[in-house]
């Protein structure tokens, strides 16, 4: 590798776009300066939100939009009279999700546009008729896309199905990707387990009584849990308040094994968490979702447990008590190697010149 050179650029050659790519983030440049300052003082993973300022390293100009920017009554307009696949456009507008996708397609009805794609293929199989219809107004927006991508290979074929057609979007996996910098590997100095997430598939019934179980096991083991809604946990185990991103990588340093819990799902909750603690050499238990072995190898970064099997948690996270060492040295390397935030931009960045490419009369 020549002096200077990124490992991204060997895997994904730089794409040379002659315009505009527009993200659109909750609070646009703003925000988007203010994580810049936090990223410089060593608070935050990556210079910006999902790491989408590395498209620029790519040779495309960035502009960072407020997905506020289109008010309610816009939106509501903007979905009456849909929007335009932009074909001859030599601009693009992104979005990291579906939700923002449809205010930034309100406002942005002329440009190519993408998105990723995160809770819908959910939503399809246990929503509510208030998510169905949300889900069908939707549907007639993200048609008009020129890509959607998703982050987990089980939505796939649900998206193909949902968004499909010869006049539908382009519909790519996009392996997810973290700070590997920020969340460095670091020697295990003792044996603990933690659990942080927030998100609304989390399993915390079969999480807490896991723990209940392998504290009864472990006497003195420490154990800590973190999640949205949790107000009391079991004896021996301690409840966190939620971390800043430095509070939860000096957590994961405490620890020997991550362990996350979830309720049936396609987008893989808690791949992130699974991918900060491997990062830092850590070995993870997470329950066993269509899509996880993308982000966790079984019995070699860590383990997968059945859904919703407290007794089956409880002796992953045993195992992975004794192989934590073994395993956190092969996660960091795997996720170094195929799941840093600079090979996930660096695989957008070339499906993005690929579709303005095709775009272009």
């Amino acid at each position: 590798m020549r002096s200077g050179q990124r490992e991204s650029d060997l895997l994904f050659p730089r794409a040379r776009y002659e315009g505009e790519v527009e993200i659109f983030l909750p609070g646009g440049q703003e925000a988007v300066s203010r994580w810049y300052q936090a990223w410089k003082r060593g608070e935050v993973p990556d210079k910006t939100p999902y790491g989408l300022g590395q498209l620029g390293d790519h040779g495309f100009e960035l502009r960072y939009v407020a997905s506020e920017a289109a008010g309610r009554f816009q939106t509501l307009m903007g979905l009456v009279r849909g929007t335009r696949r932009g074909r001859s456009s030599a601009s693009m507008a992104v979005a990291w999700d579906e939700f923002t996708a449809m205010r930034m397609a309100a406002v942005r009805r002329d440009s190519l546009l993408a998105c990723g794609v995160i809770w819908a293929t959910d939503l399809l199989e246990h929503g509510t008729r208030l998510d169905r219809l949300k889900l069908t107004v939707m549907r007639r927006l993200l048609r008009r896309f020129a890509f959607v991508w998703c982050l987990s290979p089980a939505q796939l074929e649900p998206l193909r199905s949902w968004l499909g057609g010869t006049d539908g979007p382009r519909i790519e996996v996009l392996p997810f990707g973290i700070d590997t910098r920020f969340f460095e590997s670091t020697r295990i100095e003792r044996r603990g387990v933690l659990s942080v997430g927030n998100d609304v598939d989390r399993d915390y019934t079969t999480l807490l009584k896991a723990f209940e179980l392998l504290a009864d096991r472990n006497p003195g083991l420490p154990i800590f849990v973190q999640g949205r809604g949790l107000s009391s946990a079991p004896p021996g185990v301690t409840l966190l308040e939620r971390m800043t991103h430095r509070e939860l990588r000096q957590r994961i340093r405490e620890v020997s094994v991550l362990a996350v819990a979830t309720r049936h799902n396609l987008h893989v909750s808690g791949m992130t968490a699974v991918l900060e603690a491997g990062s830092m050499g850590r070995s993870s238990v997470l329950t066993d979702t269509p899509g996880a072995d993308m982000y966790l190898i079984d019995g070699a970064s860590g383990f997968l447990a059945p859904e919703g099997d407290a007794a089956g948690l409880a002796d992953q996270i045993q195992k992975a008590l004794d192989r934590a060492e073994q395993h956190g040295d092969f996660a960091a390397s795997h996720i170094r190697d195929h799941h840093s935030s600079a090979q996930m931009i660096g695989r957008l960045a070339t499906i993005i010149a690929d579709v303005v490419k095709g775009a272009r009369p």
